[in-house]
């Protein structure tokens, strides 16, 4: 072999674990960004997996009273669920692409390349964004999904702006449900709700009824958003629950149709 073989070779072989790097990070960004815009379930995996990882904490009114029921042991641990599943492929995806990103932006510096330094920057924008972008990415996808739910949604608006249940029973379109009038007037417990997390946006747990009229639609995947009916022209605001606890103030409103709302709850 000659002398002008060894560089060429030994270039070759600090090239590919680069390459290799560059290519774990890029999948994981486009990976993390598909996910985010397609999976109603994507916000509530990626909230499960801070707080088993003890980087948020479970709100609470009482959190003495929800930590000896065991609450949020409960709610910290992973299970082998669709919740679970979407939890520890979001700890694979994101730590996978951060080590890939990390390793890469090393190899660019040592020894400096600049071609390699412009693809580490491209790269750190691209996560940059995602991080930016991600409540807006949430209002888009909660949005383009909610679009197929607002005729049914329409419906029962009607009939409960009509006359509010006070037994339990059922509204159109065949929707189910519970309800306490003595302890909780204004809330309606949806039957038939899946426990696991769905692939594509449906209905929540509750309808619930509020001053002036207001009727809100809880949505099962995305957590702090609803879909608020304002029959008097009134507009979305913080407001205390049927169950008696203040909401976050609003974060973020998109306007379906007159008087109808989606809108996002947080600090």
């Amino acid at each position: 072999m000659s002398d002008l073989e060894l560089p060429a070779n030994a270039s070759s072989e600090r090239r590919w674990p680069f390459i290799l790097s560059l290519v774990v990070a890029t999948s994981a960004l486009s990976l993390l960004g598909a996910w985010a815009g397609t999976d109603a379930s994507f916000r509530i995996a990626t909230w499960k997996a801070r707080v088993a990882l003890h980087l948020e904490s479970i709100p609470s009114a009482d959190p003495e009273m929800v930590d000896s029921l065991g609450i949020v042991e409960a709610m910290r641990s992973i299970s082998w669920d669709a919740g679970g599943k979407r939890a520890i492929a979001f700890y694979v995806i994101f730590f996978g692409g951060v080590c890939a990103t990390t390793a890469s932006c090393i190899m660019a510096v040592r020894p400096f390349n600049t071609r390699r330094m412009t693809c580490c920057v491209l790269m750190l924008a691209g996560w940059s964004t995602l991080y930016v972008a991600r409540d807006q990415l949430q209002d888009w996808r909660a949005y383009r999904q909610v679009s197929s739910l607002m005729p049914g949604i329409e419906q029962a608006a009607s009939a409960l702006h009509q006359r509010w249940p006070t037994e339990p029973g059922t509204i159109p379109p065949n929707i189910s449900f519970y309800v306490l009038p003595e302890k909780h007037p204004d809330v309606l417990t949806i039957r038939g709700r899946h426990s696991s997390y769905p692939f594509h946006e449906e209905l929540g747990l509750m309808i619930t009824r509020g001053e002036n009229g207001i009727i809100r639609f809880d949505l099962a995947a995305a957590y702090d958003s609803e879909i608020e009916f304002h029959p008097n022209g009134t507009a979305p605001a913080a407001y205390t629950s049927g169950f008696g606890y203040p909401t976050p103030p609003v974060a973020a409103v998109i306007q379906l149709k007159q008087k109808w709302y989606l809108v996002r709850y947080g600090d």
